[in-house]
């Protein structure tokens, strides 16, 4: 049993330092791990709270410290950067003011104040405290004293980096914390995060643990949609079908280009010495040999008191020093007067000055836009490999919905989300795509979900996700064996949104299933915000942030009581609000954003109007001082 009685106070704050290890370079999740999106803020922006709230002081150690020093705390630099943490642990003892500190890794966001408290309290006559499960040592959770200190120096000046050189020679005291808070599938609290799959487990805890239908942050969901996301198999194109596909690999310089020194004007090719005193008042006088045209292979070699006249485009004889444009040169008889002087390689392309041979041309994951096509075709290339493009299946509900050009019913309205689901997937250069419009039936909506997984390789439904009694989606797709991975997304509009997966048998394995709102702004801007990334990922484009290039704008403060502020009194936590607004800039050229007029999630008119969406996070967004809000610019097309 534990004891507490070397700290009873379990609200004062700790009289140690708290060190939270922010080093490593998390290559296996293709970002850094302190800034993974965990209950509404980050992995660090978690830790600090911790930190805040249990130890006398605390403060970051990392190799990166441009990275953190904008959370507003102290930082550390780590002394032996990125060669584990031996180096991080001896940068935070040195730096600390008290005799023991307590050592936390970034990526640990199960840890609380209690678990903590327990281990100082059993840290007595030892240089370490430290955590143990099933014989394995936790050396990034407990207490390190600065007795640790010259030993640490020791192994690190000998090169020995390994935590296990240093636990095996100083007094190490351990004890056994059972598995979690309860259950035996729950995770251990000091459970660390060192893949996509370890980061999923947490997320789906920390969701477990909510009342009911927990919503995600849009952070969260972002990235727990692109953690289940993978590029499609890559294929060969002729260059003339690239086009809007993205590289599945980088395209190599076959030789340097430009391949061969090459005029850039048309003028007249001559030797330095030759021009060295030409003027309008005294113009040199030269031999014109011959003439180069773009595509001749003919050698000419100009001698002192020669020049040659070369064309645009066209091959540099060898021994050309510079090349003259022609409006500073006059051919009489055979004798070219030259009237100004010239500079070494002027007007001359050099060879391999843009890409040397075998040099990278454009990295993977590049789209096939018109100049990089030309690339591949300056370098020879008649085919490439690019990443394929999804099939998508378009599921629309609702008993409701009729076709234009049908006549309609009384309380029928015509379908527009199945149009502007596929005017949106197709604006991505995707072409097959599939629509099914499905009953509010549980058998319908069955056999549309299981023919639209049979087809694609994503799956989006418009309506039917929330919580009405004719919101069959979710039901079905748990019943035809779609894993659930979230539902519910802290976001207005578009709050009741799905994501699952499902596999099936082949090469193109691992389906994606979005529930999306029926309320036409709501679909359109979940699918803006979480869908599109998804696809982007699977065509093979690589840059997958949170949301496109965000801006900071002000609002015009005549425009702001078209926008219902959230309100923190509504406990809603960390919603954000999706504001549609144009763009515009003063004469100061500060940009101001102007909310639409039709904000409801049932309103196109604003967003067919809308430039740009606005980010306004719960509580009062809209200050009367007009500071600058998170501003993402709309594009349907990327």
């Amino acid at each position: 049993m534990i004891s507490t009685e070397r700290y009873d106070q379990k609200e004062a704050l700790l009289p140690i330092t708290g060190i939270i290890l922010c080093g490593g370079k998390s290559s296996r999740m293709g970002r850094p791990k302190a800034f993974l999106p965990y209950a509404g803020s980050t992995f660090i922006e978690h830790q600090i709270d911790l930190a805040r709230k249990t130890f006398a002081e605390f403060f970051l150690v990392t190799s990166d410290r441009d990275a953190f020093d904008q959370l507003g705390v102290k930082v550390i630099e780590d002394i032996v950067a990125d060669r584990g943490p031996l180096g991080g642990i001896l940068s935070g003892l040195l730096a600390c003011q008290t005799p023991e500190a307590f050592v936390i890794a970034c990526d640990m966001p199960l840890v609380d104040g209690a678990l903590i408290r327990k281990i100082y309290s059993e840290s007595r006559d030892c240089d370490a405290c430290l955590l143990i499960h099933e014989e394995n040592v936790e050396p990034l959770f407990g207490i390190y004293k600065k007795s640790c200190i010259k030993l640490a120096e020791r192994l690190i000046d000998s090169g020995r980096l390994k935590m296990h050189d240093f636990l095996s020679t100083i007094v190490l005291k351990t004890f056994e914390q059972e598995n979690s808070r309860g259950g035996v599938d729950r995770l251990p609290v000091y459970f660390n995060v060192n893949s996509p799959e370890d980061y999923s487990r947490v997320l789906d805890q920390h969701q477990s643990t909510q009342c009911g239908k927990s919503s995600l942050s849009l952070s969260e969901a972002h990235a727990r949609i692109l953690d289940n996301v993978s590029p499609l198999p890559a294929r060969k194109l002729p260059l003339v079908d690239v086009n809007g596909y993205y590289l599945a690999e980088s395209i190599t310089a076959k030789f340097k280009l430009p391949p061969f020194d090459n005029s850039a004007v048309d003028g007249f090719g001559v030797l330095l010495k030759d021009v060295e005193f030409a003027s309008d008042a005294k113009p040199s006088q030269l031999k014109c040999i011959g003439e180069m045209k773009a595509g001749s292979d003919k050698d000419f070699r100009i001698e002192p008191g020669s020049c040659i006249k070369i064309l645009t485009g066209a091959r540099v004889p060898d021994g050309v020093e510079a090349v003259l444009m022609q409006e500073f040169c006059e051919l009489r008889d055979g004798v070219v007067h030259i009237f100004k002087q010239a500079r070494k390689f002027e007007n001359i392309r050099l060879a391999g000055e843009e890409f040397a041979r075998g040099s990278e041309v454009m990295p993977a994951g590049v789209l096939t836009t018109p100049p990089v096509i030309g690339l591949l075709a300056n370098f020879g290339y008649e085919q490439f490999s690019v990443i394929d493009k999804p099939r998508v299946a378009i599921v629309t509900t609702g008993d409701e919905l009729v076709q234009p050009g049908q006549p309609l019913a009384r309380g029928q309205i015509y379908d527009s989300n199945s149009f502007t689901m596929r005017a949106a997937i197709l604006a991505l250069g995707i072409t097959e795509v599939k629509s099914i419009p499905t009953r509010d039936t549980v058998e319908a909506t069955r056999i549309a979900f299981t023919e639209a997984i049979e087809f694609a390789d994503v799956v989006i439904s418009s309506g039917g996700v929330s919580v009405g009694e004719y919101d069959l989606v979710k039901d079905v797709l748990e019943e035809i064996e779609v894993k659930t991975i979230f539902w519910g997304v802290k976001i207005k509009p578009g709050e009741p949104v799905y994501f699952g997966t499902t596999s099936k048998s082949g090469a193109r394995s691992k389906k994606l299933v979005f529930g999306l709102p029926g309320n036409p702004v709501a679909l359109l801007v979940t699918y803006h915000q979480l869908v599109k990334p998804a696809l982007l990922k699977m065509m093979g484009k690589i840059d997958q942030s949170s949301a496109e290039s965000k801006l900071k704008a002000r609002v015009l403060p005549e425009s702001i009581s078209r926008v219902r502020v959230p309100s923190s009194k509504k406990g809603k936590g960390e919603r954000v609000d999706l504001v549609r607004a144009t763009l515009s800039t003063t004469s100061e050229a500060f940009l101001v954003a102007k909310p639409t007029i039709g904000q409801d999630s049932h309103m196109l008119s604003g967003l067919a109007k809308a430039q740009c969406l606005l980010h306004l996070k719960t509580g009062p967004d809209l200050p009367a001082d007009q500071s600058p809000v998170v501003v993402e610019p709309i594009d349907w097309n990327k």
